[in-house]
């Protein structure tokens, strides 16, 4: 009896294998033909605003399984941007990084990787898309990328978080206390600094992990991630090695075509401000009397102007809602400079 209820079950688990295989067919033709009216109109084939949309409806509408049901569907729109055209992204490499891996999480495996060397150079030589980080939660912000964002004309499109949990790698055979010296990035030094201080090893910086990886013999390792060390066929000598286990970094997605807005999104700008009592309350006032919640307050000094300083905020709202540019528009007024980085989808 058991079994012939098995047997009836497993039928219709075929069934609906089959017409899940001819859905999912149907949609990639969709898909190709969405592409060619793309490629013949020079549309956009990434549009983060429209798969944020797609994903929302979805898991809206998901009892079960959403964490699943998310990871499926994105999966499904990377393949079926892969069959219009495959993004180009460039990240700060070589492949392997924290930047590679925000990519991927980001755009999904279906990509054309391009890593760079500097994050200078993720600006320099995107065409399309470009992943660089802005913030850690435990060492702070990014000044180079920071200052990039007000240099060069790199609109914000996207945004992503990545926990980071570093490990020590070495080539293989090599025993944790045959190391004398760890290569790896600084933030990522900084971020292990306890641990390497017990260690007593000598330290040396990188442009990135990943090239750490790259620089070993029988008595050095490198600060870096599980898929960095199965790509380089590294051995892990110890997991979660950072001081903070609740280590996340946030990259910004820059782009060339600005996001459309979404219902739940984010503004990045930066401002300079009038050198008087007040000017930063004032401005920080024209927010509050709009009620946008504000997710970032930084300031930094100017690069291009001395004793200049700059506020980078964060705010939710886009720059296409009403209030949002109301508020835009009040800074505009009262700054002395202003600049929007860009609005896009919240992560």
């Amino acid at each position: 009896m058991a079994m012939e209820v098995l047997d009836s079950l497993r039928k219709k688990i075929d069934q609906l294998d089959s017409q899940l295989l001819a859905l999912l067919e149907k949609r990639f033709a969709f898909s190709e033909e969405i592409g060619t009216i793309k490629k013949k109109n020079k549309l956009p084939v990434f549009e983060p605003s429209r798969e944020k949309q797609i994903l929302s409806s979805v898991l809206s509408k998901a009892r079960k399984h959403r964490k699943f049901y998310a990871a499926f569907f994105n999966n499904i729109l990377s393949y079926s941007r892969f069959l219009q055209q495959p993004p180009e992204v460039c990240y700060l490499g070589p492949e392997g990084t924290y930047s590679h891996l925000a990519a991927l999480a980001f755009f999904g495996e279906h990509m054309k990787g391009m890593p760079c060397e500097t994050i200078e150079d993720v600006f320099d030589n995107y065409e399309q898309f470009g992943v660089v980080p802005v913030e850690n939660s435990t060492e702070g912000s990014v000044a180079s990328t920071l200052d990039f964002l007000v240099e060069k004309d790199a609109p914000i499109v996207g945004e992503a978080y990545l926990k980071v949990s570093h490990c020590l790698l070495a080539k293989q055979n090599v025993k944790t206390e045959d190391v004398k010296t760890v290569y790896a990035h600084p933030q990522a030094l900084a971020q292990c600094k306890h641990f390497l201080k017990e260690l007593g090893v000598e330290t040396v910086q990188t442009s990135s992990n990943a090239k750490a990886c790259t620089m070993l013999d029988s008595k050095s390792a490198a600060i870096a991630s599980e898929f960095a060390a199965t790509k380089y066929s590294l051995s892990i000598l110890k997991r979660q090695i950072n001081d903070v286990k609740d280590n996340v970094t946030r990259f910004l997605v820059i782009g060339t075509v600005p996001a459309a807005p979404t219902g739940k999104d984010k503004t990045s700008t930066v401002f300079s401000l009038p050198h008087k009592p007040g000017s930063l309350h004032r401005a920080l006032g024209i927010l509050a009397e709009k009620k946008l919640n504000m997710t970032k307050i930084e300031s930094r000094p100017s690069r291009l102007m001395k004793w200049e300083y700059l506020f980078y905020i964060d705010f939710e709202g886009h720059a296409q809602d009403r209030n949002v540019k109301e508020v835009l528009g009040s800074l505009k007024e009262y700054a002395t400079s202003l600049k929007v980085l860009g609005s896009y989808p919240a992560a």
